[in-house]
This record gives C-alpha cells, sequence and structure tokens, in this order.
C-alpha cells in the first residue's frame, strides 16, 4: 500500500533525478555547441583544400603544357 511517509522520499528522488537530467541537458547543449564549432572549422579548411587543389591543378596543365613546348622547340 501506499504510504504518506514514502511520499517525501520520493519527491527527493524526484528532485535529484530532475537536477542530472538538467544537468545532461546542459552537457549535451555543450557538446552540440562544440561539435557545431567544430564543423564549421573543418567544412573552411575542407573548402580552403578543395580551392587549393583546384589551383594546383591549372598550375599542373600550364607546366605540362610548357613542357610539352620546350620539347617541341628541342626536336
Amino acid at each position: 500500500m501506499f504510504r504518506i511517509t514514502n511520499v517525501p522520499r520520493r519527491k527527493a528522488s524526484a528532485s535529484v533525478l530532475a537536477v542530472s537530467e538538467r544537468q545532461a541537458l546542459e552537457t549535451l547543449s555543450r557538446d552540440e555547441k562544440t561539435a557545431s564549432r567544430t564543423l564549421a572549422q573543418l567544412k573552411a579548411k575542407h573548402e580552403d583544400m578543395e580551392r587549393t587543389r583546384e589551383r594546383l591543378r591549372g598550375e599542373e596543365e600550364t607546366q605540362r603544357a610548357n613542357k610539352s613546348e620546350v620539347c617541341v622547340l628541342q626536336n
């Protein structure tokens, strides 16, 4: 049966659980913000690397063309 003496204990347990859940939520929120910032930094770095790769590909094509011209002139 339900006893009145258990009510304070249950309220205390509920309060402890509520605090624990609130702390877990705050931790998740902080982790999400950190992950979001990290993702933004990684995206920016990735975009920079993609631009560098495209620039280097263009330079490679130019160098190959120059090399072909030099070979033709030498023959």
